[in-house]
């Protein structure tokens, strides 16, 4: 490719990074003339499905010292990162990142907040990011009644899958595995 625009550049960055070539995409996202966010949330995408988390993390930490901006996406996937790991401490950090910036609390990056802080098991700030994100959509009622269900809290996952429904929105797949998740614990422990 002669002349590499920055949509190629990225492509091809996140392609090297999805498949776990780290370093191929790393010198990749070096070359890149053009300082932007888009290349740095490639690779941490990429990273994060591949699941290299903790990579994902450190390359976050190094766009940050390389100033560049991260913006909604790169805070989505680094969520998803602290989510996959457990990560409370750091999800608690980029949550406080994104209020002292000001960053748009959008239905993903909500979405993603109440994700980490349930899989981590913090489900009472996941229950109030919740109630603060001004719009929710399918994956953010099934990342809040999935974390209820997770830490056992059978009554209350129900009582918002009943919200959800009442709320003209449809469960998906993911949704109703939370649900059945929920009648399996209830019916093992009863």
């Amino acid at each position: 490719m002669a002349h590499k625009t920055l949509v190629s550049w990225t492509t091809m960055v996140l392609g090297y990074a999805r498949f776990g070539f780290l370093d191929v995409a790393r010198e990749l996202l070096y070359k890149i003339p053009e300082k932007s966010v888009v290349p740095w949330n490639a690779i941490i995408s990429g990273c994060v499905q591949a699941k290299n988390n903790k990579e994902a993390l450190a390359l976050f930490h190094e766009m940050q010292v390389s100033k560049i901006e991260p913006d909604g996406v790169t805070m989505v996937n680094c969520l998803s990162a602290c989510s996959q790991l457990g990560a409370l401490d750091v999800g608690m950090w980029i949550h406080h990142y994104i209020e002292k910036h000001n960053l748009f609390l959008d239905v993903a990056l909500g979405t993603a907040l109440v994700d980490t802080y349930a899989k981590c098991g913090n489900i009472a700030r996941a229950l109030q990011v919740f109630q603060e994100i001004p719009q929710r959509n399918c994956l953010t009622w099934t990342a809040i009644i999935c974390g209820l269900a997770l830490h056992g809290n059978a009554r209350d996952a129900i009582s918002y899958f009943s919200k959800m429904i009442r709320s003209g929105l449809r469960p998906d797949e993911i949704t109703f595995l939370g649900v059945l998740s929920i009648s399996l614990l209830s019916w093992r422990f009863s």
